[in-house]
């Protein structure tokens, strides 16, 4: 819901977005440990490109989500 209003206040149509989230357990190269990963693939179809890339970081940035687990989790945004 919060990214629906930030991909509509920049002026892209939500209505045929994905998001899909691959999370995975890899090891902690700070003490060899485990850390989860995740990958978060967007896909906002016939929208402009660079706009898009834009905004799509501009919501990772902001997403209480993404702020919960910064530092804790790897994080790979990708926009397909």
């Amino acid at each position: 819901m919060f990214c629906v209003k930030i991909l509509k206040k920049a002026g892209i149509d939500a209505s045929t977005a994905t998001v899909t989230c691959a999370v995975t357990i890899g090891r902690d190269p700070n003490d060899g440990g485990y850390m989860l990963a995740a990958k978060l693939t967007i896909a906002l179809p016939n929208q402009d490109r660079e706009k898009s890339e834009q905004v799509v970081a501009q919501a990772h940035k902001l997403c209480p989500y993404s702020k919960a687990i910064h530092g804790n989790v790897d994080v790979e945004v990708v926009l397909d």
